[in-house]
């Protein structure tokens, strides 16, 4: 079976058209994989979140926070879930929940969340800040293009 991105030259008179749209629909491929970026790190935050508040149950004997960090994870889980069908409002929302439940910790709880574990905060506020960039050009790729591509 051929690949859906080439046609045979043969079949159309209009080369320049049909190359546009080879074109046009790899780059729409290509911009989906790169917001799924955003996707996996609202996935790594769930998978995180609820990973250190079960140690810290485990370990330290203290389950107070873990109910909290479960409903927190399944919030993030659902913001992935929706990704994938409205990408820009969810990495959007992730972002700035994100960042409101780490200004929570800092003031609410402990000044030295500031500092614990900033490496994957960064590399996560990273790909979420990247990811909307790609998010936005998709969403106006997919209303730029024609339904049937």
């Amino acid at each position: 079976m051929p690949s859906p991105i080439y046609t045979d030259p043969g079949k159309s008179k209009d080369i320049l058209a049909d190359y546009l749209q080879d074109y046009r629909h790899f780059h729409l491929m290509e911009v989906k994989s790169k917001v799924r970026y955003g996707r996996n790190a609202i996935f790594s935050i769930a998978l995180l979140t609820i990973l250190g508040d079960l140690i810290k149950a485990i370990l330290f004997e203290m389950p107070d926070g873990f109910y909290f960090s479960a409903a927190i994870s399944l919030t993030f889980v659902s913001l992935g879930v929706y990704c994938t069908k409205e990408p820009l409002e969810a990495i959007i929302i992730s972002l700035l929940l994100y960042i409101g439940f780490w200004l929570c910790a800092i003031l609410l709880v402990d000044t030295t969340y500031i500092y614990k574990g900033i490496f994957f905060r960064v590399l996560l506020l990273y790909f979420l800040l990247r990811s909307i960039r790609f998010a936005r050009e998709l969403q106006q790729m997919q209303k730029d293009m024609p339904s049937h591509c």
